[in-house]
Parts: structure tokens; C-alpha cells; sequence
């Protein structure tokens, strides 16, 4: 099957240089990367304003652990329109002189499981 990209559509690799750097799309895909510190999770979001896919290298273990999922978080779903929220970077405890960079994400929506029970007669 031969697949071409339309002309009108652009990647462009996120970059979180700066406190307050935000990103906004619709979760397209997911891939792998293979460095050489290991497998990096690869995420692409679809940015309709721009009309551009937006690729997202989660390198940070903040980063991966909100899109992939991990440390008690769910991840992201394909078609789910997500932000993401650079806060900058935090000094860690221990030990001195280490840090890791803040991330937050929000869904635009978010489906909840609704329970429902049978009704006592």
C-alpha cells in the first residue's frame, strides 16, 4: 500500500525550552525510539489550528509516566485531545545538585466509568 503525506501537512518536533511552555493537539499515534539510553515513547498529536503534527519525545520520566501511563497514572487514548504544560525544572532532595522537569497534563474531556446498580424491588 503506498502512503503519501499531503502537501499542506507539517511535523515538527516539541521542545520545552522555558517555564510555561504549552502544547495542544489530538493524540494521533504512538512510537518507539530507539536510543541508546533504551526504547523513548514517541507521541504525535494533530494541531487542527495549524494543521500540523506535533511530535513529542517523552524523555523525561514525568513526560512518559502521563502519556504512556505508569506510577499510578492512565495514559493517553488515541483521539483524546490532551495539553501539555512545561513548569520547569525542580532541584531534587537527594542527591544535592540533581534536578527533573514538571510536566501537567489536562484533557479537554474525560470519560469516567458510570456504574450503574439494579434498583431494590
Amino acid at each position: 500500500m503506498d502512503f503519501r503525506i499531503p502537501d499542506w501537512l507539517t511535523f515538527e518536533e516539541v521542545v520545552f525550552d522555558k517555564a510555561g511552555d504549552e502544547v495542544t493537539g489530538l493524540v494521533v499515534g504512538k512510537l518507539f525510539r530507539i536510543t541508546r539510553f533504551g526504547e523513548v515513547p514517541v507521541f504525535l498529536l494533530f494541531d487542527d489550528e495549524k494543521s500540523r503534527i506535533l511530535v513529542i519525545q517523552a524523555n523525561a520520566k514525568m513526560l512518559r509516566d502521563y502519556l504512556q501511563g505508569g506510577s499510578g497514572r492512565t495514559g493517553v487514548r488515541l483521539g483524546e485531545r490532551i495539553t501539555i504544560t512545561y513548569h520547569g525544572r525542580r532541584a531534587k532532595k537527594k542527591p544535592p545538585g540533581t534536578f527533573y522537569h514538571v510536566f501537567r497534563r489536562t484533557r479537554s474531556h474525560y470519560i469516567s466509568k458510570q456504574y450503574t446498580y439494579q434498583s431494590k424491588k
